[in-house]
């Protein structure tokens, strides 16, 4: 095992949507076990959490990355009604959400403007449409990078950024493992939402496939990459505690799903915290 001394310790979020909320209480399991980071890497909804938290890496920021999911119920930047998501997809053409209250919600809540001025590293991943690539935010603004991240296809518009569009970065790095281990992390702790606890199922419909077969492509990437680190690297895969069996993608943009923010910091607190007791 790596010296502690030596060690750099990266948190490495993955996407999931409304199931995010999980990644608190993780966090919050974290510190209290004085585990900090010294690199945070966030794809999609996990994009908002490590930013959120890498703005203020400490107990207060988790205190205050509660209150933003708190928000998310309030303000329902995931939801809307029948009506609204109609009106919104005639209106796009692209997308059933539309992103300007998320985004609202994310300049009231960050307190820095741009990525290197935050007092943790931090960078997420989104997926250029023009080059279909990877690309990696390092610097710049924090609130057009996060919502190029999360704007997950046909769910929110692709964002733009100087003269590119973005959708989420879960298509192209789901949970970058692979990231954090090329950029020296000797300690890797995976703040998963729940899907990679539970088995696929065989799907029953074309959408069902589709969604399905996109999960596939995600877990063989995260698997190989994980396979990899474990290698050379402390890896750690946290658990979220639920036993809610969710479909592929539904719940992760389900406004019902909302409801149940507080349930899931809960739970992952709670097995997150008993899982870092035996480590």
């Amino acid at each position: 095992m790596t010296a502690m001394n030596s060690t750099k310790t990266a948190f490495v979020l993955s996407g999931g949507g409304l199931l995010g909320s999980t990644q608190v209480g993780m966090l919050h399991a974290l510190l209290e076990r004085d585990i900090h980071p010294d690199l945070i890497l966030g794809a999609s909804i996990g994009a908002l959490n490590g930013a959120g938290f890498a703005q203020n890496p400490t107990m207060d920021g988790v205190h205050d990355l509660t209150q933003l999911w708190l928000d998310v119920v309030d303000r329902k930047p995931f939801s809307g009604s029948v009506i609204e998501r109609v009106s919104t997809l005639a209106k796009q053409k692209v997308a059933i959400f539309d992103n300007s209250e998320l985004k609202l919600l994310l300049e009231q809540k960050m307190k820095f403007k741009n990525i290197e001025e935050l007092p943790i590293q931090f960078q997420c991943v989104a997926a250029s449409i023009e080059r279909a690539a990877e690309t990696w935010f390092e610097r710049g603004e924090i609130v057009p990078a996060v919502l190029a991240s999360a704007a997950a296809p046909g769910i929110y518009p692709p964002v733009k950024i100087d003269n590119e569009h973005y959708f989420d970065g879960g298509i192209v790095n789901p949970i970058p493992v692979d990231r954090a281990r090329k950029l020296g992390a000797t300690r890797i702790f995976v703040l998963q939402v729940g899907r990679i606890e539970q088995a696929l199922t065989l799907p029953t419909n074309p959408i069902g496939s589709a969604l399905t077969a996109l999960e596939v492509a995600r877990r063989a990437r995260f698997n190989a990459a994980f396979a990899k680190a474990e290698e050379t690297i402390e890896m750690h895969l946290l658990p979220t505690g639920s036993n809610a069996v969710m479909s592929v993608d539904r719940a992760a943009f389900d406004p019902r799903e909302a409801k149940r923010v507080v349930e899931r910091m809960d739970s992952a607190y709670q097995a997150t915290g008993e899982y870092l007791a035996k480590i």
